[in-house]
Formats: C-alpha cells, sequence, structure tokens
C-alpha cells in the first residue's frame, strides 16, 4: 500500500475560520463584531455538540474533526507477522482502532516503541486479514 504523505482533506464538518475583527482604538466592538464574533461562536458550539465524526472512513482521509487518519491494510498470510505500515499523521500515533475487518481475528500493536512519525508496526491474529484501521 502507498501512502502519499498528504491526507485528503474533508468536504463538510470542519469550522470554518472567520475574518479577526479589527481592533479600534478605543477598544470597544461595535454591534457589528459583537454579532460576528457570536457567528462564529454559534458555528463552533455546533460543530463540537454532538457532531465530532470520523469523518468519511475513506482510505487516507482525515478521520472527521479528529486529529487521526483511516488507512486499509491486507495482512500477511501468515498470523501474528509483525509488518510496517506507513501512515500520513507526520507524528508518532498513540493508537490504532480496527473499524472494520473482513474475519475474525485481533489486530494488535507490535514494537511500539518504534512506532515513528511516518511508520508503525501491527499484527494480526489472522492471517490475510483485511481491515480498516483508525490511527490516531
Amino acid at each position: 500500500m502507498a501512502i502519499t504523505g498528504e491526507r485528503k482533506a474533508p468536504t463538510s464538518g470542519w469550522v470554518s475560520f472567520q475574518p479577526a475583527p479589527k481592533a479600534r482604538t478605543d477598544g470597544k466592538l461595535t454591534d457589528t463584531e459583537l454579532q460576528a464574533i457570536w457567528a462564529a461562536l454559534s458555528v463552533l458550539a455546533t460543530a463540537v455538540n454532538g457532531n465530532i465524526s470520523f469523518g468519511s472512513g475513506e482510505a487516507e482521509a482525515f478521520a472527521g474533526n479528529l486529529d487521526a487518519t483511516v488507512l486499509d491494510w491486507t495482512f500477511p498470510s501468515a498470523p501474528d507477522e509483525e509488518v510496517a505500515v506507513p501512515h500520513p499523521l507526520r507524528r508518532v500515533p498513540i493508537g490504532v482502532v480496527p473499524i472494520l475487518v473482513d474475519r475474525a481475528g485481533t489486530v494488535y500493536a507490535s514494537s511500539a516503541g518504534s512506532w515513528s512519525e511516518s511508520w508503525l508496526y501491527l499484527k494480526s491474529s489472522t492471517g490475510a486479514m483485511v481491515a480498516r484501521l483508525l490511527v490516531f
């Protein structure tokens, strides 16, 4: 599997940045500026309150609003064989969760102390398992 190094940006679910209000010399806010701040906070509250998402689940995509990514991986035909899995996080992951697998078995961390900004090491208790992984 080739990882491009860039995660696919989500098409929805992110809070957009608003232009910064300009500071007045007297330090006060106008009604328009106050309304703009209120509107931005309302958008933020709506995005966060019950709307945190795991994204589309598409491989190599951002995992919604999370600092995570989704990867598709096929494990070797021999069970419990360590594999090096590339990832695009640009930091050392703290965990991985299988979110979809094609057969019974467990995906588990291997050599976790060797995980890096671009690689993690995993094993599968079942040979030839195909898994969609949430890496965070």
